[in-house]
């Protein structure tokens, strides 16, 4: 009984940090929704919906995690920082990472929900490569560490499926009004 009643609060916890991501995920999603998208076609999709929100959802559950990660490290390093001094430089590289990684995640999620430039879709690249894989790989080299295979995927997989989808997505080349929005909306061919 005992394993159930485990497995029964477990579940209960996942259920309740899904709930929090997807409610917080909504009220962005509706934020976002109210600044209209740079360019529109009548034939093809614009503005924030499709897998863009997929994205918003994806990247509110990695910020909220960050957040409740680096509230635990800021705890450690008080404390290391009082009882071995001497060792503050190494819980630094832990926190600061995760620390930057975090702003910038905030930032990436207030440009694309609020401007409509297509210099945001660049910006959320650079951002989406430097909160992932560029992060773990400057603590990996600090601490002489080698990421794991599933670690290696989900970053990397993560930035090159959004990569990809920034750059090839008629949706995000109307929505943030990319040269290629404009050719979409005068010649109506999503590609070509």
């Amino acid at each position: 009984m005992c394993g159930m009643q485990q497995y029964l609060g477990i579940g209960l916890v996942v259920a309740g940090v899904a709930a929090v991501v997807l409610a917080l995920s909504w009220g962005y999603v509706k934020w976002a929704g109210r600044h209209a998208p740079a360019l529109s076609h009548p034939k093809v999709a614009s503005g924030v919906g499709g897998a863009l929100v997929l994205f918003f959802i994806g990247q509110i559950a990695w910020l909220l995690r960050a957040l409740w990660d680096i509230s635990f490290a800021l705890g450690s390093l008080a404390r290391i920082a009082v009882a071995v001094p001497s060792k503050l430089p190494e819980a630094l590289m832990v926190v600061m990472p995760s620390a930057v990684a975090l702003v910038l995640g905030a930032v990436l999620l207030w440009d694309l929900g609020r401007r409509r430039t297509s210099f945001v879709l660049g910006e959320a690249i650079v951002l989406l490569w430097l909160m992932g894989p560029v992060a773990a790989l400057c603590q990996g080299w600090y601490f002489h560490l080698h990421l794991a295979a599933f670690s290696v995927v989900q970053l990397f997989g993560w930035a090159i499926l959004w990569t990809l989808y920034f750059a090839f997505s008629p949706r995000c080349a109307l929505t943030y009004g990319t040269r290629r929005g404009e050719r979409i909306v005068r010649t109506g061919k999503l590609f070509g």
